[in-house]
C-alpha cells in the first residue's frame, strides 16, 4: 500500500492523518501517532506492506486504548469496572483492555479502595445519604462489598449518621405539616429507610424528630 499524503491533525493533536492508496487505488486515511510514524518511517510515497501495516496498526489500537482509559480514569475517579465498561463500549479487546489496565495500575489511576473513598466524599458534600444507600451505589458501580463496607465503615460513625438523617427527616416533614401524625411519621420513617439510612438511625431520628420514644 503506498502512502500518498502525510500530515499533522492539527496543531493541538500531534498525531498524523496518513493517506494510502491500496492495490485498487481506494484511498484509506488512518490516524497515526507521531511516535509510529518516525518508528516505522512513514512518509509520502513509501510502499507498506500488508504485515507491517497490520503491527502498525495493532500498535496504533494500543497507543488508543492506554490514552482512552488515562482520559478517562484522570478526569474523574473512576472504579475498575468503570473503566472496562467504558473501553469494551469504545470496542477495544479484551487483552488491550488488560493492558490498559495495568498501565493505569502503574499511574495509580486504578485503586477500587481510593475510588470509594473519594465517591463517598464527594456524594456527601451534596447528597445526604446513608451508609446503606453508599455501599449500594458503590456496588453498583462495580465495586466489591467488602471494599466497599469498609470505605462507608471508616467514613460514617452513628454521630454523622444521626446529623445527616435529621436534616432528611426535617427537611420532609416540611411538606408533610397538613398531614395527620401517623402519616406524617410513617412517611418520614420510609424516607429515611430509602435514602439508606439504617432502621435503628431512622427509629432514632424519628424520636427526636417527634419527640418520642419510637
Amino acid at each position: 500500500m503506498l502512502i500518498v499524503s502525510i500530515k499533522q491533525k492539527n496543531r493541538v493533536n500531534t498525531n498524523c492523518i496518513v493517506t494510502i492508496l491500496d492495490g485498487d487505488n481506494e484511498k484509506a486515511q488512518l490516524e497515526i501517532s507521531m511516535d509510529l510514524v518516525v518508528k516505522y518511517k512513514l512518509g509520502k510515497d513509501v510502499d507498506i506492506q500488508g504485515d507491517t501495516l497490520q503491527h502498525l496498526l495493532d500498535e496504533q489500537r494500543i497507543i488508543d486504548v492506554k490514552q482512552t482509559a488515562f482520559n478517562y480514569a484522570s478526569y474523574s475517579p473512576r472504579s475498575r469496572k468503570q473503566i472496562i465498561d467504558k473501553l469494551t463500549n469504545k470496542g477495544f479487546y479484551e487483552d488491550e483492555i488488560e493492558i490498559a489496565l495495568d498501565f493505569l495500575i502503574e499511574f495509580k489511576l486504578i485503586d477500587d479502595a481510593l475510588f470509594a473513598k473519594k465517591y463517598i466524599a464527594n456524594t456527601l458534600l451534596t447528597k445526604k445519604v446513608g451508609k446503606l444507600r453508599i455501599i449500594n451505589d458503590l456496588r453498583n458501580k462495580g465495586v466489591a462489598q467488602e471494599i466497599a463496607k469498609i470505605a462507608a465503615d471508616a467514613y460514617f460513625n452513628d454521630d454523622l449518621s444521626i446529623e445527616m438523617a435529621l436534616v432528611v427527616a426535617e427537611k420532609k416533614l416540611k411538606t408533610l405539616q397538613n398531614k395527620p401524625i401517623q402519616k406524617q411519621k410513617n412517611s418520614v420513617y420510609n424516607h429515611l429507610i430509602s435514602k439508606g439510612f439504617s432502621f435503628d438511625d431512622a427509629k432514632k431520628v424519628l424520636a427526636q424528630v417527634f419527640n418520642t420514644d419510637g
